[in-house]
């Protein structure tokens, strides 16, 4: 068979050749519009993983928590919402040493961490 011997094909025509309907371009105001109208949004803070943040700051603010220990409860949290409480030892400290290298390791993690105060 030569190359030259092939009839064209067809691009296949939307709702007939069961191709996929075309997807019109949204309108990123309308986009926005639907996201600002979410129900209980407001709250989507209060169940963070993280807990109350504002909170922990202030504790921070007022000399009641050392930024270093505010981290430490931060990975604690959230090994507590990936894991669950009751999880086994062992995982649970596999997964901080992770998280922690990640602290450690990842350059916007650490100014995330300075900012906060809890870097070296």
């Amino acid at each position: 068979m030569k190359i030259g011997d092939q009839k064209p094909v067809s691009p296949p025509v939307p709702g007939v050749d069961s191709a996929p309907e075309p997807v019109a371009p949204t309108d990123g105001a309308a986009f926005a519009d639907q996201v600002e109208d979410v129900e209980g949004a407001e709250g989507a803070d209060a169940a963070s993983p993280l807990g109350d943040l504002d909170a922990l700051a202030a504790r921070i603010d007022r000399g009641d928590l050392a930024p270093d220990e505010a981290m430490r409860l931060l990975v604690d949290r959230v090994l507590d919402a990936q894991l669950g409480p009751d999880s086994p030892s062992a995982i649970r400290d596999q997964a901080r040493s992770l998280v922690q290298e990640a602290l450690a390791s990842d350059p916007h993690l650490v100014a995330l961490t300075h900012r906060l105060g809890g870097g070296e």
